[in-house]
């Protein structure tokens, strides 16, 4: 049977009807199906006209459903309704339409129209979705926990992140039209400009090391920034983002600094062990020379001991008394040359590390006897002020004996050719015994005071010294639990003073 709709006295609007390019819909409200498509209805929705009566009208629109239901006793003929709706195509896709729906009075049936209008490329529509797609670009980068920021190619803020604005202490709305300059110091605001400036030129995504300045202090950010294109190729802006490295700066620098330390540390342990070596090796020299001493003395005592026999023999006979007097003499200087052999004996002797009580004043003479030749030979008198009743120290003999030697040495090679004196001084108070050392030598040069104990430093030439002396020496006072400083100036020469513990205090 033929739908009244189009028999022949509407011939006229069906041809009307399919030759809109407007989509149009045909509904019968009370079977909630569709009467008719237009052509540009199957084309927008992907239905052939055949599948469009088959179909119920929720497949396309459960709002045109609802619309239709609404008024189920609907006047013959009702004003025009226009709705903003979302259909459905064939395949699945959605799209925003507008929809002018009305009633038509067709014989005795009242069906009623739909005339479809695709929003999708209606520029009010792009207008909608591109503000739509503001607040969800807007959302993203808000919960990204990134600090993120677009800019114009003018360097004028358009966007940034919730985290950005924490960083700038500028809202959104506060940045948007501003450049850096607006926001930052200067030398800031250089500095990022020309970041973006290179991003521009280069037309690349760079990395950048920036720092900004914040109420908690300045921050260091890792700042990956890229250029923006637009959909024509063109670049329109540059984008970033920046990782807050502040700790881990503060990270790198703590570690940087306990590397220095440790590699301070190795070296200071690694020059403490080359003293220690030299030490070891000094000491074995000694040890060397003082086994060949012993054997010395050993063959010179016989000798020595029948040759003052003899001058007593002398002595005795009735030769006269100038006889006498060199017979006392010969006895005399043999005893001297048996208690120096003594002397070295004990000194270059291997030292037994066993430490004991110890008369400073007896090591001072001992030394002083022992140099006391070449002291006048270099017209060097030795002055004495010792401290009476000093305390007893605790110390290894040989090795303060050692240094006592060695401080000499060095007093009697700074005095020049035309003599000086060296003054030996104790005193000693409630805790601690002081020894002095002065010469009147022309002093130490101002530049060399901090190094005179370091090992190999020397300002003789290779043949007079080593450079091991003093260093030796300040290794046996720090291995006594004493203590050595050096006072020197050209008008009153050098003062070595050691402090030893008192025998009463330890």
């Amino acid at each position: 049977m033929t739908d009244p709709l189009y028999d022949d006295e509407n011939n006229t609007y069906r041809l009307l009807f399919h030759a809109l390019d407007e989509p149009i819909l045909i509904l019968n409200c009370e079977a909630s199906r569709f009467v008719d498509a237009n052509p540009a209805a199957t084309r927008l929705y992907g239905y052939s006209q055949d599948e469009f009566l088959k179909l119920n009208v929720s497949a396309i629109a459960e709002a045109l459903t609802t619309s239709l239901n609404a008024t189920p006793d609907a006047p013959t003929t009702r004003p025009n309704e226009i709705t903003q709706q979302t259909h459905r195509k064939k395949d699945g896709s959605q799209f925003p339409c507008e929809v002018k729906t009305g009633s038509l009075s067709v014989n005795k049936s009242k069906p009623v129209f739909a005339i479809i209008r695709d929003l999708t490329s209606h520029p009010q529509t792009d207008i909608v979705r591109l503000n739509e797609s503001q607040i969800h670009l807007q959302s993203i980068i808000n919960n990204s926990g990134s600090t993120i920021y677009l800019k114009d190619i003018q360097g004028r803020y358009i966007l940034v992140s919730k985290l950005t604005e924490y960083y700038v202490q500028k809202t959104n709305e506060e940045l948007r039209g501003k450049t850096d300059y607006e926001v930052f110091p200067k030398h800031v605001a250089d500095a990022f400009t020309k970041h973006d400036r290179e991003v521009l030129e280069s037309q690349t995504v760079m990395e950048f090391e920036e720092v900004a300045p914040h109420p908690d202090g300045l921050f260091t950010f890792l700042s990956i920034k890229f250029p923006l294109w637009d959909p024509e190729g063109n670049i329109y802006g540059v984008g970033g983002i920046s990782i807050n490295i502040s700790d881990r700066k503060k990270a790198q620098q703590e570690l940087e600094n306990y590397r220095s330390q440790l590699e301070e540390l190795v070296q200071q342990r690694s020059q403490e062990l080359q003293n220690t070596h030299r030490q070891l090796l000094h000491s074995e020299k000694l040890a060397a020379l003082g086994k060949l001493s012993g054997t010395i003395a050993h063959e010179l005592n016989n000798p020595i001991y029948g040759i003052r026999n003899i001058f007593e023999a002398m002595g005795e006979d009735e030769l006269g008394p100038r006889y006498e007097h060199y017979a006392r003499l010969g006895v005399g200087e043999c005893d001297r040359i048996s208690n120096l052999v003594q002397r070295l004996q004990d000194f270059y002797q291997p030292t037994s590390q066993i430490k004991k009580s110890l008369d400073l004043h007896a090591i001072l003479q001992d030394m002083s006897f022992l140099l006391d030749k070449e002291l006048r030979q270099s017209n060097i008198q030795i002055i004495e002020r010792f401290a009476n009743d000093l305390p007893n120290i605790i110390g290894v003999e040989d090795q303060l004996k050692q240094v006592v030697l060695n401080l000499i040495q060095n007093a009697k090679e700074a005095i020049g050719p035309d003599g000086g004196a060296i003054t030996l001084s104790t005193r000693h108070d409630k805790d601690t015994v002081a020894l002095t050392i002065q010469d009147s030598g022309a002093g130490i040069h101002p530049d060399h005071i901090d190094k005179i104990f370091d090992p190999f430093f020397t300002t003789k030439n290779a043949i007079k010294g080593t450079g091991l002396g003093l260093s030796v020496s300040y290794g046996i006072i720090k291995n006594h639990g004493a203590e050595i400083t050096v006072q020197s100036d050209p008008e009153n020469g050098t003062t070595f003073t050691v402090l030893f513990k008192s025998l009463e205090t330890t």
